[in-house]
């Protein structure tokens, strides 16, 4: 039987509560900021990811270790942009947009794809998951400016110095709350990783 990739992937949600309604559309500021950090954090651009961030931002892996900057950067640089997305929570379709990121790859094989892509009789329960997932994992709350980013990034556990062999590679997820500092929007939530994985550690 075909697992449902996105409902694994969000497996830390304990429940998704009632039924979801239409959020307000973020507003430009909100997706501009999202779109110029996801440039940062995939291009190794510390400063200006450092900039974006609020003064006491909490970074943190799935995994709920506590992060640097550094250890973002470290994860995320060099990878490709599968999608990114801008949302005021809570967000009726954020799972049906990670689906949609992947299908449209050109980076990410058809077996990966194959795995984030849950039918559409799961994608209902997908999507009030992925509304659990950002509350559990950045706080949101109604009305909260959240996102999420996907990248294709090499797996640091399989690094290599060797130029002939190719990495491997994996999805990172990045889930991020902002809100307003001195007048100005600053990230001040990060959790980062691959969940389906770190989920699986946490619990061993």
């Amino acid at each position: 039987m075909k697992c449902c990739a996105i409902s694994i992937l969000i497996a830390m949600a304990i429940s998704a509560g009632g039924a979801l309604h239409a959020a307000p559309t973020p507003d430009a500021a909100w997706s501009q900021l999202l779109q110029e950090f996801t440039v940062a954090i995939s291009t190794g651009d510390e400063p200006t990811t450092r900039s974006q961030l609020g003064k006491d931002a909490a970074l943190h892996s799935f995994g709920m270790k506590a992060e640097d900057l550094k250890g973002l950067i470290a994860r995320t640089n060099h990878g490709a942009v599968l999608g990114a997305a801008a949302y005021v929570h809570a967000p009726a379709g954020m799972a049906a947009d990670i689906r949609s990121f992947f299908q449209k790859s050109k980076v990410v094989g058809e077996e990966v794809k194959r795995r984030f892509d849950p039918s559409d009789d799961d994608l209902d329960t997908a999507n009030k998951l992925a509304v659990a997932w950002l509350e559990q994992a950045v706080g949101a709350k109604v009305g909260d400016n959240v996102g999420v980013i996907v990248l294709w990034c090499p797996k640091q556990s399989y690094a290599t110095n060797s130029q002939d062999q190719e990495p491997v590679m994996e999805a990172v997820f990045v889930l991020v709350r902002a809100g307003v500092e001195n007048s100005e929007l600053r990230v001040q939530d990060v959790a980062f990783g691959n969940p389906v994985e770190e989920t699986v550690t946490r619990r061993k």
